[in-house]
Order: structure tokens, then C-alpha cells, then sequence
């Protein structure tokens, strides 16, 4: 069984659920998954678990892969390495003396 069956099979219990909350799962799980996680890869990995599960639950594949990707967007704002320009900006703002980290004192 691969890892995609057995993330559907873990959404199924939500299947009976309004649309609604369905959307905000999938929503806030991207926010923060892809806090951590860089979203363009976290993006590739879970939109065949997306078009999956909405096409089981016979609910419009757009709507959870709009959810995926605003989910992604805004959790690769979060933190500083979910998203590579954070990690680019970051290192940009150390080298310029304006980020400083305690270990540097």
C-alpha cells in the first residue's frame, strides 16, 4: 500500500463532513505542513492525495486544490524555511548585519 492510499484512507473518516470543513482541514493542514516543509514540494507530494480524495467523495477536485495551494502559499510564509525565499532573504539580512542570532553575541 503506498503513502497515498493510506492518506485518503485517514481522510475517509472525514468524508461525511460538509464541504466546508473538509476545505479548512485541507487549508489549515497546508498552513502548517508547508511551514516546515518547502511548499513546492509539499504542493507536488499531496495534490494526487487531494485530486484523490475529492474525487472519492465526489466533491470538486478545484475547490481542494485551490485550498491545497492557498494553504501552501500562506504556510511558506510562517517561518523562515517554508518557502526558499525566506531562506534566500534570511541569509541576505544576517550578511547585512540587520539579523542577528544569539549565538553571534
Amino acid at each position: 500500500r503506498g503513502v497515498i492510499e493510506a492518506i485518503v484512507e485517514r481522510l475517509g473518516a472525514l468524508r461525511g463532513a460538509h464541504p466546508f470543513v473538509l476545505y479548512s482541514v485541507v487549508v489549515w493542514a497546508s498552513v502548517l505542513l508547508s511551514g516546515f516543509i518547502d511548499n513546492v514540494p509539499y504542493v507536488t507530494a499531496m495534490l494526487p492525495v487531494v485530486i484523490r480524495f475529492a474525487t472519492e467523495a465526489g466533491l470538486p477536485v478545484e475547490l481542494f486544490a485551490f485550498g491545497l495551494l492557498i494553504g501552501a502559499c500562506l504556510g511558506g510564509n510562517i517561518t523562515p524555511i517554508g518557502a526558499s525565499a525566506n531562506v534566500v532573504a534570511v541569509g541576505l539580512l544576517h550578511r547585512g548585519g540587520i539579523l542577528y542570532h544569539s549565538a553571534d553575541s
